[in-house]
């Protein structure tokens, strides 16, 4: 049997606002400044999570567009990544399929009206399992990874002795926005989602 720690796979979604360290970091003048690059006119912080691929254990994440599991109504939505480790093919690298972020999702997860659990609807966008397509990001720690919410993107297992640990959090476009009852997560209140300016 594994020790806990070897077997974590994520820690979430709010450690932007429930931990000082996190909270400082994802909330720095660096990061709204970031924000600011990209447009943003009101951006919303509303999820966090360290994700663990531990040596010989991380599994893969199979492809998928973000905004099939967070409906912002159309308004701009994009994931922050920052590696821990440095990143290579062996211990579970990001791969991306350039220029899918113009293509919107066609599968929605929504949350069960009976907060049940979540139910898919449509289908999935048709460049999903084209594996030539696909781009591998080996990227240092530290570096920042800037995601589309529309982009297609997947990761794989990590197979080294090395361990492929990073620090993730999603900005949406607050302005004209539209944050559906039907996405998994929600509003809560103890101010998880945090308008950055």
């Amino acid at each position: 049997m594994l020790p806990k720690t070897k077997a974590l796979n994520k820690v979430g979604h709010a450690l932007h606002t429930d931990v000082t360290l996190f909270k400082d970091f994802t909330q720095s003048n660096d990061m709204k400044s970031v924000c600011k690059q990209l447009s943003f006119n009101h951006p919303v912080l509303f999820q966090s999570m360290l994700i663990f691929k531990s040596p010989k254990l991380g599994g893969e994440v199979t492809p998928h567009k973000d905004s099939t599991f967070l409906h912002t109504g159309g308004t701009k939505l994009v994931g922050f990544w920052m590696p821990l480790d440095d990143v290579t093919t062996e211990n579970g690298c990001l791969w991306f399929i350039p220029g899918s972020h113009k293509e919107k999702s066609t599968l929605k997860m929504n949350r069960k009206a009976d907060n049940s659990g979540c139910d898919f609807a449509g289908v999935k966008n048709g460049d999903f399992d084209e594996d030539d397509k696909y781009v591998k990001a080996e990227v240092k720690k530290g570096s920042l990874i800037l995601i589309h919410g529309e982009v297609t993107h997947k990761s794989g297992k990590n197979e080294s002795e090395k361990s492929r640990n990073a620090y993730a959090w999603h900005v949406y476009e607050g302005e004209g926005s539209d944050w559906q009852i039907t996405n998994w997560m929600q509003p809560t209140d103890k101010g998880t989602f945090v308008t950055l300016y």
